[in-house]
């Protein structure tokens, strides 16, 4: 079933993006809060066998993210299109694998952002 999980959205953004992928047909939305962050990522995408254990004192960097599960790669082009083509800015995106859906939400959120912005910055060094 494909999920998406939006973190870090003002009231803003949310709406725009929220209106964005139900006019494209991804229905199954959930909203984070921060003090969500601190769960397992498998329960926040409603994995069997997942608790909501949560580890205090971890927080995520206050960016907007996107972690999508389920799709294949026909949905996520999809997904991807949605954006670009109605000139939507897209949080940054990350995919739920067999190994992340263990790591504390806020973790993965930080490590995602931090290669985020190594892409980036190797990307404007070689324009």
């Amino acid at each position: 079933m494909e999920k998406i999980i939006l973190y870090g959205l003002n009231d803003e953004r949310t709406k725009q993006i929220h209106e964005l992928l139900n006019n494209h047909g991804f229905e199954n939305i959930k909203f984070i809060s921060n003090e969500m962050s601190n769960c397992i990522t498998g329960f926040l995408h409603d994995l069997d066998g997942y608790t909501p254990d949560r580890k205090d004192g971890v927080k995520a960097p206050e960016i907007e993210f996107m972690m999508i599960s389920g799709f294949d790669g026909e949905r996520i082009n999809q997904l991807v299109s949605a954006f670009k083509t109605n000139q939507i800015e897209r949080p940054v995106t990350s995919a739920l694998t067999p190994s992340n859906k263990d790591w504390i939400f806020a973790d993965l959120v930080n490590e995602v952002y931090e290669e985020h912005l190594y892409m980036t910055s190797q990307m404007s060094n070689q324009k």
